[in-house]
């Protein structure tokens, strides 16, 4: 079987993002426009080929560059749904016209493709290039959110955290390449487990790849990002990139931490530290520290969509404390309450979408009397940030 046959579901994202840019091309004036069924289209093609993928066994594919396998094909799902219910929101929004939101359709269209490749690659150049891909697309995102002063400002805030990130994903790979002359995450974790690599270097990979990874899902210390990439841009967009940039981080988290530096045990189910390198330690007080400070954080914001950014980088650091387990249990702990957080943020936002346009302003001190105008929408907004 051809490889191509298993990344059907990037391959139809490509050529729906290649139709609606070609029907722009052709367009001249119609009444009727068909980017937002284009799109919802191929995202449905694409959900329905990841569907079929599950029947086929775990495979690496390309010379061991991607990986296609159960956790990769749950992030499709994830990201290609939360595709859908994105385009589905900005068809929707009275704010913005037509031709604006077919930039959105094919920005979104464009990261989800970056998401589903960051969730199945195996390599450090495809990861890396990946990763990359998927910044660019989310401060393109942003910087189109809103014309003002202050979209303008968080996304160079956007640029500089992401040069930030890159440059230490750069030099964590870099030392494990260096270290071990393979740049396939298993074949290096076989390098890892057969030669005496001196600990010190693992440990300083980890940390390095970990800050990137850091800043991805809006951990202690990176987590000044992610709120402001909440505020700075529409409010479907900002659940779009909450949601699907910060699954992005765990998914990359997740394969890289464990396929590097977790070693199966040979008398339990557990893993072990690769050459007694234990990063729980730092997994934990960076846990515990992202908790603290995005609960803390929240409480202080005058700003709607602050406080909801300082929340979801508050949930980050419940979500690390999957890794602590050293499990499987651990792993399957985060990806359920990543379903939880995708719906109950699903609701956060449509509500918000609503609020905001009967509001016309973000603070939260505008929002007071809006139990006597729209009792169902703000009482199904406590019922959603409850589950959250």
């Amino acid at each position: 079987m051809s490889d191509f046959f298993f990344i059907m579901p990037e391959i139809f994202l490509v050529l729906t993002i290649f139709l609606i840019v070609l029907a722009e091309t052709a367009h001249d004036h119609e009444k009727n426009r068909l980017i937002v069924p284009i799109s919802l289209l191929g995202l449905a093609v694409s959900f329905l080929q990841t569907l079929f993928s599950y029947r086929h066994q775990t495979t690496l594919i390309f010379g061991g560059t991607l990986s296609i396998d159960g956790f990769s094909l749950f992030f499709k799902f994830f990201f290609i749904l939360l595709a859908i219910f994105t385009i589905v929101a900005l068809s929707h929004l009275k704010s913005i016209d037509i031709f604006r939101k077919i930039d959105y359709c094919i920005l979104v269209l464009s990261a989800t493709l970056a998401m589903c490749l960051v969730a199945s690659a195996s390599h450090l150049i495809l990861i890396f290039l990946s990763v990359l891909f998927l910044n660019v697309m989310a401060h393109f995102l942003l910087a189109a959110g809103k014309r003002s002063k202050l979209s303008t400002l968080f996304s160079i805030k956007k640029l500089l955290f992401s040069s930030v990130e890159i440059g230490l994903l750069l030099y964590a790979f870099a030392i494990l390449f260096i270290a071990t002359h393979t740049g396939n995450i298993y074949e290096i974790h076989e390098v890892m487990v057969r030669s005496a690599i001196p600990s010190e270097v693992l440990l300083i990979a980890f940390m390095f790849s970990f800050l990137s990874f850091c800043i991805q899902i809006g951990a202690f210390p990176m987590q000044a990002l992610l709120p402001d990439l909440l505020e700075g841009c529409l409010t479907p967009l900002s659940f779009f990139l909450s949601v699907g940039f910060r699954g992005a981080g765990f998914a990359l988290l997740i394969r890289f931490l464990i396929v590097v530096f977790a070693q199966n045990s040979e008398f339990s189910h557990q893993w072990k530290m690769v050459h007694g390198v234990d990063w729980t330690q730092i997994v934990s007080l960076v846990s515990g520290f992202t908790m603290f400070l995005g609960a803390w954080m929240a409480v202080c914001q005058k700003n709607l969509k602050q406080m909801l950014g300082y929340l979801v980088v508050s949930e980050s650091g419940f979500l690390l404390m999957g890794f602590l387990v050293l499990d499987e249990l651990g792993i399957v702990a985060i990806l359920y309450n990543l379903i939880i957080d995708f719906f109950s943020l699903i609701g956060i936002f449509y509500l918000i979408t609503f609020l905001l346009e009967e509001v016309v302003s973000d603070r939260l001190e505008d929002f007071r009397g809006m139990l006597k105008k729209a009792v169902p929408e703000c009482i199904c907004l406590v019922v959603f940030l409850l589950c959250f």
